[in-house]
Order: structure tokens, then C-alpha cells, then sequence
């Protein structure tokens, strides 16, 4: 069994929050992406190609992928 060094613990540890804060931001952006597509009109959505029961699937397409 390997020991690990106080630095490489500490660096570990840093990785790990680092990683937690990328993922809480890719999820407050995709929030504030989907806020965004609910809020504009069906004209408007039609113009960038998707229907409004679309929007779900194009925001969180990826997290379905990776689950």
C-alpha cells in the first residue's frame, strides 16, 4: 500500500474542489440557458431551429450521455 505525501494529499483535495466548482458552474449556466429559451417565443425559438418541447433535450443532451 502506497502512502501519499501531505502535498500530494493537499493537491487531491484542491483538484477535487476545483473539479465540483467547474461542474456548479456548467450546471448555473445551462439553468440560466434553459430560463433563457423558456422565456423567448415560439417564433423566436423556430428561427434557431427547436420547438419549445425541445429545449430540455438541448440543454441537459450531454449530461444524458454521460449518466
Amino acid at each position: 500500500m502506497q502512502r501519499l505525501t501531505l502535498k500530494e494529499i493537499d493537491m487531491s483535495v484542491r483538484q477535487f474542489f476545483k473539479d465540483a466548482w467547474k461542474r456548479h458552474e456548467i450546471a448555473q449556466q445551462k439553468r440560466a440557458d434553459f430560463r433563457i429559451l423558456q422565456m423567448m417565443s415560439d417564433k423566436d425559438l423556430n428561427d434557431i431551429g427547436i420547438g419549445r418541447g425541445d429545449i430540455r433535450r438541448v440543454i441537459y443532451a450531454d449530461q444524458k450521455e454521460n449518466n
